[in-house]
C-alpha cells in the first residue's frame, strides 16, 4: 500500500509485512500491526480523496477546453462570414462602378439600354442580400451571435 499525493504519485511504501522482525511474540508486534493496519486505512483515505481531486481538475480542465473549442469555432465561423461580406459589398460596389460609367457613355443602344436594365436588377438583389433583415437571417442560419449564447 502506498499513500499517493501531488507530489509523489506512487508514494511512500507502508509496511505489509511483519515476518522479517527478530521476536516472534504477537504480544510484541501487535502495536506495530495496529499501527500499520491505521496508516493503511489513512492512506487509503487520501488516496481517495487525492483521486477525487484529481478528477475534478481533469473534469474542470475538459470544461475549459471545450469553452474554448467553442469560442474557437466561433470566431472562424464569424471571421469566414465576414470575409464573405466584404467580398460581397466590394462586387457590388464595383458593379455600381461599372453602371455608372457605363451610363455616362451610352448613347441610344438598346443592348446597352437592357444591359443596364439587367446590372441594376443585379445591383437591387445583392442591395436585399446584404440588407438588415438579410444579414440578420444568415447570422441566424450560422448560428452566430445569438443574444442568449454566453460566447
Amino acid at each position: 500500500m502506498r499513500i499517493q499525493s501531488e507530489r509523489s504519485p506512487w508514494g511512500d511504501a507502508i509496511r505489509r509485512n511483519f515476518s522479517d522482525s527478530r521476536t516472534r511474540t504477537v504480544i510484541t508486534i501487535i502495536p506495530r500491526i495496529v499501527g500499520a493496519i491505521a496508516a493503511i486505512a489513512a492512506a487509503k483515505k487520501a488516496n481517495r480523496v487525492f483521486e477525487v481531486r484529481r478528477q475534478a481538475a481533469a473534469q474542470k480542465a475538459a470544461r475549459e477546453y471545450e469553452v474554448l473549442q467553442r469560442r474557437r469555432a466561433h470566431e472562424q465561423k464569424a471571421v469566414a462570414l465576414l470575409d464573405k461580406l466584404l467580398a460581397e459589398q466590394e462586387a457590388e460596389v464595383r458593379l455600381r462602378s461599372l453602371a455608372n460609367t457605363l451610363r455616362e457613355g451610352n448613347g441610344d443602344n438598346s443592348r446597352m439600354e437592357l444591359f443596364l436594365q439587367w446590372l441594376d436588377r443585379r445591383l437591387l438583389e445583392t442591395g436585399a442580400t446584404n440588407s438588415p433583415a438579410a444579414l440578420e437571417k444568415r447570422l441566424a442560419e450560422a448560428g452566430l451571435f445569438d443574444p442568449d449564447e454566453d460566447t
